[in-house]
């Protein structure tokens, strides 16, 4: 049983980073577009 919830536990882990790494992956490859998330210039100190 405790080996089950281990292996549970290192799947659910594993699947957490690699969403993690997708997501950020996602944010910065679409962050160069001005229309997407406010882009480049919602750093724009004016």
């Amino acid at each position: 049983m405790r080996d089950a919830i281990v292996s549970n536990m290192f799947t659910i882990g594993w699947i957490g980073m690699l969403l993690g790494v997708l997501s950020g992956a996602a944010i910065g490859l679409f962050f160069h577009r001005e229309d997407w998330m406010g882009g480049i210039t919602a750093f724009a100190v004016a």
